[in-house]
């Protein structure tokens, strides 16, 4: 429903459809009522019959609603607006024919065969709106909102429709176009230029042109006159046509231009056609319109309050600038341009209140955002943030900024009051911070005024300006008294107070530069106008609402109009002083003379052109300038002149050319370049006519002309010469410079190259210029000794470091240390090398050059010849030769210090025999571990020593020095690990002998004897004496062992102690099992012995019983016989 409708009729509608009335109705006649507008007042004083209520209770009520409603053959409602003696009434019916009296009705068709209910009736009933012709109503819808669904190629319908099908609509709606461009809405021809109600936008206007200019438009009805006429009128347009039709999406560059060419088409239209004046003014409000479509198309990609200050304000001077260039076409067509002739303009200036209305609205945004964006340079962020500076556009929330209308601009107003609330406390602010700033004690009036137009539009806010009143009237007064001072300042520089004439011609003279003092003068008024402009303006700008306002205008006015005629007077003197010396033959201004002359006094070449004709012509310039209208006599004089002109400015080229000739040319190339100045020369000196031979004055427009084209033809052949010779000069100097870098020790093939091609260009120049090149080559074959000298000086003193790498080799044969080459022959090489490089420069040929003939010889008899001084370069450079032979001297030195170096590595090499050595010095483990980790310590040490050493250019390898160096420690670790193996198996064989002596000792026999058994545990003992020993020996050999295993290749390979250790083992345990058996042989032999001591005492206490019953009471001993009887029988006993 439209917005604006009365309250009272939704709230009846809406009680009618709350109080079980058909709601389906209720929606009919809510939508026919708001669409036909029964609430808004006719336009044309007619009234309607009843009231919105009454009405949509007439359409509820109406049987072709209830018929619509229910019976599913009903498609069509129609409800006609139907007008009978100035009242308007409904008209409802079920047909779609159209009622001639009818003027707008609302139609309903059903797009469903569905039943209609409350619930789907806005879904199965579509509603549309029939205004004015059928024709147009149906191209709108197809154009502008079927087209685009169902035939644009990124439609998601557009797929859902055979391309025949989007043909057929495309052909429909071009169709329509034609028959709607074709009969107006009274059915009246489209001849009818009067009648553009079917004109919308600027492509309808070339459209419509387009379709008449066709040869039989819309069946042949149109009178070919109109045709023949809209031709005419096509062939305008055409060439604005496609720019007007894509308006939309031109940048705003192209947009201007595109207007730019529309107003000259609309002023052919009018000058030429004779376009009807109110088509053309429907045209020009069709056009503002467009603008203002443009403009609010591309600012909607904008956030005017809240995207960058410079990328807003770009697009809003952009707009205001195309707005205001169509508004100013069109006035300056309607008010000056169409004023006159045969076909003038009646109606006044035209104008565009909706464009007007734009531009002030895109004025309005702008001065808001440059008010904010100069808040940001007086305030600081604490104080922007207390003030809340950032939320004061805030108070346009919701208000589209370029919606201007007169319905639009309530809302803008509202916002704009909310936004002064939000800045009044910001600008007390403001006002209060600018006061000190803009005080402008001791500042000048020019300088104040441009601080207060800094921030000119924040002076410019009521409230701002009435706060800075004071500040405004001491500048207003400021620039009152400099009014003033610009008056006497321009009377003292013009003379205007001086007394006399001579005096103010003085005084004229020394204002200005290259300018006379007439027109430095007149010059002067022009820009003191500009200044007094620029002071007005600001006045009326910031201080037209002060008293001294009025004033300071009448100050200025004065002080414009004194400059004015003044300014004027003396441009006045200037057009009759000139006038006066175009006419005077005496007088500098005529151009006559010879071209050129000979300054006698250095011989150098001069143009005899007038420097009174060229200060003239800088005259016109400043005038013309600053705004003087140059009358049409003096402009030609000035472009006959400055033509003139043109040639002498491109003769004084030549002759300074000429006159730095000396300088330009390279000293040793003049000689070649000698035939090509002598002609030059003569052309320049000696400018005659052609044939006669007449000298050339500055009249002789063709001769000058031609004199120029010839002396600069010359010039530049001559220059190409210089530039040439030149080039190849600094060719062959980049050359040398490349050579002084080159090696001449280790590039020689380089130089033999780079000397041969400079040979062959300098053959090459000299074979174009045949004449004085012996100079130039001797310069060349100088500067190739001097880079020959630099390389051969440093190749000299640095030889012993730079000569071709001398190879060598360090040996150790029959047990001393020798070079290989021997030393001898190392020097013999190194001497060779020498030599050859200091004879290099003695077979240095250079550049060479020709001899000059001698008598009788020919051109092919020269002999070319070469500078002595190359071959004289080694007696030059002693100094360095010295040097050479102390350097060699000391390389060899260096190489008898590298073989003394290297001479402690090889002591074990030089002994006679290292097996015996070892053995000698080597006799327990802790020996044998020292000697193998000083070996290990030392081969690794040795690991350090380079496969190469460097003695400057002699690289000496030390690799067969080092592998005589790992020889001699593999002989060393194979002596160790057999000294070591040697004592090994030496000390197992005592181990073992001591375990097999052990095993025989410790056997016992059977029923061994006490003096066995005490023989046995003799040895017993002296076996565990012996058993420490033989410890010993089993430890050092468990360390020899596990010492060899370390050293030995493999596992296998290591000696192995498994029998030796189970026999040792076996040992103790037999040990043990003796110690057991002695003490077992010995209890049981204890046990014995009390037996048989017992036994024996009884034995013993019988013997003496026995014994002292038998003994002898006297036993006679008185021989030795008789002992024996005695003895024998107590064994008896």
């Amino acid at each position: 429903c439209a917005h604006g409708r009365p309250r009272r009729h939704f709230l009846r509608v809406a009680a009618a459809m709350s109080s079980g009335a058909d709601r389906r109705k209720a929606y009919i006649a809510q939508c026919a009522v708001n669409i036909l507008g029964t609430e808004l007042p006719p336009h044309n004083g007619a009234t309607w019959s009843a009231s919105p209520a009454d009405l949509a209770a007439q359409v509820m009520a109406a049987p072709a609603v209830a018929r619509f409603l229910e019976e599913a053959t009903a498609f069509v409602l129609q409800v006609a607006c139907v007008k009978e003696n100035e009242r308007y009434d409904l008209r409802i019916t079920n047909a779609s024919d159209r009622d001639p009296r009818s003027e707008g009705a609302a139609l309903f068709t059903k797009c469903s065969a569905d039943p209609i209910t409350d619930a789907n009736v806005h879904r199965v009933v579509l509603v549309s709106h029939v205004q004015g012709s059928p024709l147009e109503g149906l191209h709108a819808l197809l154009h502008n909102v079927y087209s685009p669904l169902l035939c644009d190629e990124g439609s998601e319908w557009s797929a859902k429709l055979p391309s025949e099908s989007r043909s057929l609509i495309s052909q429909v709606e071009s169709a329509l176009n034609a028959a709607k461009h074709g009969v107006g809405a009274r059915g009246t021809p489209a001849a009818d230029e009067d009648d553009f109600s079917q004109i919308r936008t600027p492509a309808d206007e070339c459209e419509h042109w387009r379709l008449l200019s066709q040869e039989q438009p819309y069946g042949g009805r149109v009178d070919p006159t109109v045709v023949a006429r809209a031709q005419d009128l096509w062939q305008v347009l055409e060439p604005v046509s496609a720019a007007v039709a894509d308006f939309e999406n031109l940048s705003f560059p192209d947009a201007l231009d595109a207007l730019e060419e529309l107003r000259d088409a609309l002023d052919r239209l009018w000058s030429q056609h004779r376009y009807p004046e109110r088509r053309m003014a429907h045209l020009m409000r069709v056009v503002g319109a467009a603008v203002d479509s443009f403009v609010k198309h591309k600012l909607d990609a904008v956030r005017v309050w809240k995207d960058p200050f410079l990328r807003v304000t770009r697009q809003l001077r952009d707009g205001s600038a195309l707005a205001e260039r169509w508004a100013g076409a069109c006035h300056e067509l309607t008010s000056r341009l169409w004023l006159g002739g045969d076909h003038p303009w009646f109606g006044g200036p035209f104008r565009d209140p909706a464009l007007e209305s734009l531009v002030q609205r895109l004025d309005e945004v702008l001065r808001l955002r440059v008010v904010h964006q100069q808040l940001d340079g007086v305030l600081d962020d604490a104080e922007a943030r207390e003030l809340g500076v950032d939320a004061v556009f805030d108070a346009f929330e919701g208000v589209p900024p370029l919606h201007h209308s007169e319905f639009a601009r309530p809302r803008w107003a509202a916002a704009r009051a909310r936004y002064q609330e939000r800045m009044d406390a910001i600008e007390d602010r403001v006002a209060a911070k600018l006061k000190p700033q803009l005080a402008g004690t001791g500042a000048k009036p020019q300088a104040l005024l441009r601080e207060f137009m800094h921030y000119r539009e924040l002076i410019a806010r009521p409230n701002i300006k009435r706060a800075l009143t004071a500040e405004r009237e001491m500048l207003l007064s400021q620039l009152e008294g400099h009014l003033s001072s610009l008056r006497d300042d321009f009377d003292a520089r013009t003379g205007v107070l001086l007394e006399s004439a001579a005096a103010a011609g003085a005084a004229g003279a020394q204002v200005g530069k290259n300018l006379s003092g007439v027109v430095h003068k007149a010059v002067l008024t022009r820009q003191l106008l500009a200044r007094t402009a620029e002071m007005v303006q600001a006045t009326d700008a910031l201080m037209a609402d002060l008293q001294g306002a009025d004033r300071f205008r009448g100050k200025a006015e004065d002080l414009t109009a004194y400059l004015r005629d003044y300014g004027d007077h003396q441009f006045e003197e200037w057009k009759e002083d000139v006038d006066r010396m175009l006419h005077d033959d005496q007088e500098g201004l005529q151009l006559t003379g010879k071209l050129m002359v000979i300054n006698q006094e250095d011989a150098s070449l001069v143009v005899n052109f007038s420097d009174r004709l060229v200060q003239f012509l800088r005259e016109v310039r400043q005038l013309s300038a600053v705004g003087f209208p140059i009358p049409k006599a003096i402009e030609d004089q000035a472009a006959v002149a400055n033509m003139f002109y043109t040639q002498a400015v491109a003769l004084r080229q030549v002759t300074n050319t000429y006159n730095r000739l000396n300088e330009e040319m390279i000293r040793s190339q003049k000689p070649m370049l000698l035939d090509e100045a002598l002609r030059f020369e003569k052309i320049a000196t000696n400018p005659t006519a052609g044939a006669s031979n007449a000298t050339i004055a500055w009249k002789d427009k063709e001769e000058v002309r031609r004199y120029t084209d010839d002396v600069h033809k010359a010039c530049e052949r001559l220059q190409d010469h210089i530039r040439k010779l030149r080039r190849t000069h600094h060719n062959f100097g980049d050359e040398v410079q490349r050579l002084m870098a080159t090696s001449l020790l280790h590039q020689q093939d380089a130089w033999k190259a780079a000397v041969d091609e400079l040979r062959r260009r300098a053959n090459n120049v000299e074979a174009a210029y045949r004449h004085g090149c012996k100079g130039w080559r001797n310069h060349w074959d100088v500067q190739l000794y001097k880079a020959l000298e630099v390389q051969y000086r440093e190749g000299l003193e640095t030889l012993h470091s730079t000569l071709p790498p001398i190879k060598a080799e360090l040996t150790f044969k029959h047990k001393q240390l020798l070079f290989r080459p021997p030393l001898e022959e190392l020097k013999t090489l190194y001497y060779k090398k020498v030599k050859e490089f200091i004879s290099v420069p003695t077979k240095f040929k250079g550049l060479q050059y020709y001899d000059e003939a001698k008598a009788g010889e020919s051109e092919a008899q020269k002999r070319l010849m070469t500078l002595s001084i190359f071959r004289e370069m080694p007696d030059r450079c002693v100094d360095s030769l010295l040097t050479v032979y102390r350097q060699s001297a000391e390389v060899f030195r260096k190489l008898d210090d590298l073989a003394a170096s290297l001479e402690p590595w090889l002591a074990l090499g030089r002994l006679s025999d290292l097996d015996e050595f070892i053995t000698k010095h080597c006799t327990d483990v802790t020996q044998w571990e020292v000697n193998n980790a000083a070996l290990k310590a030392k081969q690794k040490e040795s690991e350090k020593i380079p496969d190469t050493y460097k003695v400057d250019c002699v690289t000496v390898s030390l690799l067969p020095f080092k592998a005589a160096l790992d020889d001699q420690y593999a002989r060393m670790r194979g002596a160790l690990a057999g000294s070591m193996k040697a004592a090994f198996e030496a000390q197992r064989a005592d181990v073992e002998a001591f375990i097999a002596g052990a095993k025989e000792a410790l056997k016992l026999p059977p029923n061994p004897t006490y003096d066995q058994i005490s023989a046995a545990r003799g040895a017993r003992k002296d076996l565990d004496d012996r058993r420490r020993e033989a410890e010993v020996g089993m430890r050092s050999l468990r360390e020899k062992q596990k010492m060899l295993a370390s050293a030995s290749a493999s596992a296998s390979s290591a000696p192995d102690l498994t029998q030796l250790e189970a026999a040792w083992d076996e040992l103790a345990e037999g040990i043990a099992d003796f110690d057991g058996e002695v003490g077992k042989i010995m209890e049981q032999r204890k046990a014995g012995i009390s037996d048989r001591i017992e036994d024996a005492e009884k034995k013993i206490a019988n013997f003496g019983q026995r014994w002292f019953a038998l003994k002898p009471k006297h036993i006679p001993i008185t021989s030795a016989a008789a002992m024996q009887d005695v003895k024998a029988q107590i064994e008896a006993l």
